[in-house]
């Protein structure tokens, strides 16, 4: 990291809200990496994403299935 850390955290409601990082400063991967989250279910649809890095054509995807299955694909 060339930046300090963040300390902070974010609530969203579940539906209609996200947060989006449009400059992906930071975030270039060149070897091993991981991605983690805590999340809190309440319910769960269609292959609902918890962190993602894709632009229509390739990236990878940190998500809940449609059978409640923690899943990644890159």
């Amino acid at each position: 990291r060339t930046v300090t850390a963040p300390t902070g955290s974010i609530t969203l409601n579940g539906s209609s809200q996200y947060a989006n990082k449009t400059s992906p400063t930071g975030m270039t991967f060149t070897d091993d990496w991981v991605v983690s989250a805590w999340v809190r279910l309440t319910q769960y649809g269609a292959d609902s994403a918890i962190a993602s890095r894709y632009n229509g054509t390739s990236g990878w995807a940190f998500f809940i299935n449609s059978s409640g299955q923690v899943a990644m694909n890159g």
